[in-house]
Order: structure tokens, then C-alpha cells, then sequence
């Protein structure tokens, strides 16, 4: 058993790495094809109606939802759910890092104060929004657990994505997108995910 989950631990682990490696390097990339364009303005619905807000509030929106996360999947005991998680926000960014470049938006700051070469990404990778794509894995893992009501989960990630929005981190086009493809991939690859964790670790 420990053998398997060592087997296990190390593909997570490799992963990362490589979506990490690979996640930059896109995001350095699309600054670079960005750079003649920044100064361009494009309209936006939430950007023209709401007043900016704090940059910290979408991002204790987000670590809360997953901090719950987290706080509750140990709770109910369920050793899989982390590597799930794990994996599936893994894929969702591999596929943020083609999307990124299938349209690369103008940066919404004058400055950009982050390096290329950052974990958090810079100030064009915003095809599709990964707080929200992770906020809402967070809170999909809640709901079918029984811990959140559908009515929450809703409620919560509606104004999560006002507030990323708001908070100029992304367009609004980036949260939905980000939403829409966490669900969907939630839906159609974490079924099979927790079947083949299942006949890999526990195959009788």
C-alpha cells in the first residue's frame, strides 16, 4: 500500500513541477507578444459599472474557499480528494497555458509589478482566471460532499467573480471562462480520476 502511494505521490509531484515549468514559461511568453498592445483600453461591463476594490479581497475570497476546503476534506476523512484536487487544477492550468494565448488581453495596470517568471503569473495571463478556476474546484469537492448547500456554493462563487473582476485582476470573460471549464472538467475527468486512484491503490 505505502509502495503505491509512493507511486502516486510521484507522478503528483512531477505534475507540479512541470505545470509550474510550463505555466511560466507561457505566461512569459504571452507578455512578450502583449508588449504592443498594453496600451490599448477595452471595455468592460463590471470595470465600467464597479468602482475598484482592494486586491487583497478577491485573494482572501479565494484562500478561504479553499482553506475550508482543506479544513473539511480532513475532517471527513477522504484521502483521495487532496490528490484529486491536485491534479485537476494541474490540468486546468496546462490548458490555461494554451488558452492564455489564443487571445492575449492588454495589461489593465500602467505598471506591471510582478517578474515574468512568477508563480502567480503577470500582467497578460488573464485568459482564463485561475483564482476562480480554483475557488471553484475548492467549493465543487464541498458540494458533493454534502458540506455546502447548492444555494451557497452559488452565491459565493457569484460574488467571488465580482470581486476578482472589481479588484481589476481579470475581465469578466476570464471568470466566467475560468468557471465554466473547472465545472466541466470536474464533471467529465474526476469521476474516471477517482476510479483509477481507486484500482491503483486499492486494486482488490
Amino acid at each position: 500500500m505505502r509502495k503505491k502511494w509512493g507511486y502516486v505521490l510521484g507522478f503528483v509531484f512531477i505534475l507540479i513541477i512541470v505545470t509550474m515549468c510550463i505555466g511560466m514559461g507561457s505566461n512569459w511568453y504571452a507578455a512578450q507578444r502583449a508588449q504592443y498592445y498594453n496600451n490599448k483600453t477595452m471595455v468592460d461591463l463590471v470595470h465600467n459599472h464597479v468602482p475598484p476594490i482592494p486586491h487583497w479581497v478577491p485573494e482572501m475570497m479565494v484562500w478561504l474557499g479553499t482553506l475550508a476546503f482543506i479544513i473539511t476534506s480532513f475532517a471527513l476523512s477522504q484521502p483521495y480528494q487532496w490528490i484529486q484536487f491536485i491534479v485537476l487544477f494541474c490540468i486546468l492550468t496546462l490548458l490555461k497555458s494554451i488558452m492564455v494565448h489564443a487571445t492575449v488581453f492588454p495589461t489593465l495596470h500602467s505598471y506591471c509589478d510582478r517578474p515574468l517568471f512568477s508563480p502567480q503569473g503577470n500582467c497578460n495571463d488573464y485568459m482564463f482566471s485561475g483564482h476562480m478556476m480554483m475557488v471553484t474546484l475548492a467549493f465543487l469537492f464541498m458540494w458533493k460532499n454534502h458540506t455546502v448547500s447548492m444555494c451557497f456554493m452559488a452565491l459565493y462563487l457569484i460574488i467571488t467573480a465580482l470581486v476578482i473582476t472589481a479588484s481589476r485582476n481579470h475581465y469578466t470573460v476570464d471568470v466566467v471562462v475560468g468557471f465554466v471549464l473547472a465545472v466541466l472538467v470536474f464533471n467529465q475527468l474526476n469521476p474516471k480520476l477517482v476510479q483509477l486512484l481507486q484500482n491503483k491503490i486499492n486494486p482488490y
